[in-house]
């Protein structure tokens, strides 16, 4: 008898769990929930934390000013302010500190592709005729 109430039960049991729906979808209130539930936590962090959190929520801006009394470290100090050094302390013009990084070389490989350049394109356009080949003066006068 016991036998048959238990195996009653399990059927019983059985049967309704063959009825059960599950719905895998958010409901208007669930969704509302959780919005605010994310909108309370947002706005906690903005407004309990000491800094500003930007858009990508990684980057902080901290609201107050460092601690000004802490010593800075002795290889942060500034001795000596930047200056010119070597050669280029004696440059005085752009075209002085320019031919320190190019070469007299580059300078007329400059030249000589700069005038292919304007051959090719003159060959190809007849109506120019007033284009001139580039020399020295020319790039010197154009960088200063």
């Amino acid at each position: 008898m016991l036998y048959r109430q238990i195996l009653k039960k399990k059927l019983v049991i059985s049967e309704e769990e063959h009825y059960i729906e599950q719905s895998y979808h958010s409901t208007d209130t669930e969704q509302e929930l959780e919005e605010t539930c994310e909108q309370e936590t947002t706005n906690n962090l903005i407004e309990n934390d000491s800094h500003y959190l930007v858009k990508d929520g990684i980057i902080k801006w901290h609201k107050n000013k460092g601690n000004t009394s802490v010593h800075t470290c002795s290889h942060n100090i500034v001795i000596h302010l930047p200056r010119a050094k070597g050669s280029a302390k004696t440059c005085k013009t752009p075209l002085e500190f320019f031919n320190l990084f190019i070469s007299k070389d580059i300078k007329q490989d400059i030249i000589k592709y700069t005038n292919l350049y304007i051959e090719r394109v003159q060959m190809n356009i007849q109506e120019i005729k007033t284009v001139k080949k580039i020399d020295e003066n020319e790039v010197n006068a154009s960088i200063g």
